[in-house]
């Protein structure tokens, strides 16, 4: 995303287009009010680094009754993760379903990749699981780069180019 604030208009449209937005490299802190990024019908769950880089926020319809898991946000946070973690209930679906809105700075140290999966096993038994946002390394070609590190079995790469 590399900021939120000054292409706002053009979000707000894209936001409204989609159930579950997640942006990366939001570049808020907390002087840009809760209120002043919320839009109606959504939810907000943000992670602030600072106004100079880094930071997530994700956008969840209301309908989807999203619920903030503050505590295991926060533990991630302590292993210096940069991520929101949000529960969902999806009509007609029994088991909830957790999105996890991440950003791995390209200068994290090696164990964030450790630290993923710690946190990834955390958060499986609580659901199914959406992982949204940027891990700076191919996956598309893992064993050229850090993304050889990840080990999470059944699941399924997605990229979308927008």
């Amino acid at each position: 995303m590399n900021g939120l604030r000054s292409k706002w208009h053009e979000i707000t449209d894209f936001i409204a287009d989609h159930d579950v937005v997640v942006f990366t490299e939001s570049k808020l802190d907390p002087i840009a009010s809760t209120n002043a990024l919320t839009m109606k019908g959504y939810t907000i769950n943000r992670l602030d680094r600072n106004g100079n880089g880094g930071g997530v926020i994700s956008y969840v319809r209301t309908y989807l009754k999203p619920t903030i898991l503050c505590d295991l946000q926060e533990r991630a946070v302590a292993l210096r993760l940069e991520c929101t973690i949000t529960k969902i209930q999806i009509q007609g679906v029994k088991n909830p379903v957790v999105v996890l809105g991440v950003y791995r700075p390209p200068s994290a140290p090696a164990n964030w990749f450790d630290n993923m999966n710690s946190l990834v096993s955390e958060v499986l038994p609580l659901g199914a699981l959406i992982i949204m946002g940027d891990l700076n390394a191919d996956l598309l070609r893992p064993r050229l780069t850090v993304g050889k590190a990840l080990r999470w079995e059944g699941f399924r790469l997605v990229i979308t180019f927008r």
